[in-house]
C-alpha cells in the first residue's frame, strides 16, 4: 500500500472522502491540518498518484486552475533534498503550476514551499527526490526553467 498527501490551496470538503473511496484502488482517505491536506492510502497496482491527483482536482472543480501547494508521495527510498529558488515569481498561480509540474515528474517525491502570498522574490520550493530515478542536474534544469 502506498500513501500520498496533497496540500491544496483551499478548504477541502468532507464529501471528497466518500467520493474517493468509491474509486478502485483507494483504501483510506483523511483530511488533515485544518482540511487543506488530504492523505490517501492506495494500491499502486490499481491506481496511480497522477490519476488520484486529477480525481481530487476534478472533484474540487480545480482542474483548470493550479491549486497544488505541496505534496508527499511517502517514498521509502533514500531522498536527496534540494531547495529551488524562484528569483522573481510572476504570481501564485505560476508557483502552483510549477508544483503541479513537479508532482508529475517521476522521482520528485516531496515538495513544499515558503510562499506567503505576499513576497514574490526568492521563493523557495523545497524538494526531495530519489537520485536513482532523477539526478540533481535534472532538478537544477527544472529550476532554471521555472526562472
Amino acid at each position: 500500500m502506498k500513501k500520498l498527501a496533497l496540500k491544496i490551496d483551499d478548504i477541502i470538503p468532507n464529501t471528497i472522502i466518500n467520493h474517493l473511496l468509491t474509486i478502485k484502488g483507494i483504501k483510506d482517505v483523511k483530511l488533515k491540518d485544518k482540511d487543506s491536506i488530504i492523505e490517501i492510502n492506495y494500491m499502486e497496482n490499481e491506481i496511480g498518484s497522477l490519476v488520484i491527483e486529477k480525481e481530487v482536482m476534478l472533484f474540487l472543480g480545480l482542474i483548470q486552475m493550479p491549486s497544488l501547494m505541496g505534496f508527499n508521495k511517502y517514498s521509502t527510498n533514500k531522498l536527496t533534498k534540494y531547495n529551488m529558488i524562484i528569483k522573481d515569481l510572476c504570481c501564485e498561480y505560476c508557483l502552483k503550476g510549477n508544483i503541479e509540474e513537479l508532482f508529475g515528474i517521476k522521482g520528485i517525491e516531496k515538495v513544499s514551499t515558503d510562499f506567503d502570498f505576499i513576497n514574490k522574490k526568492n521563493v523557495k520550493i523545497e524538494t526531495e527526490f530519489d537520485e536513482k530515478i532523477i539526478n540533481l542536474d535534472k532538478v537544477k534544469e527544472i529550476e532554471k526553467k521555472f526562472n
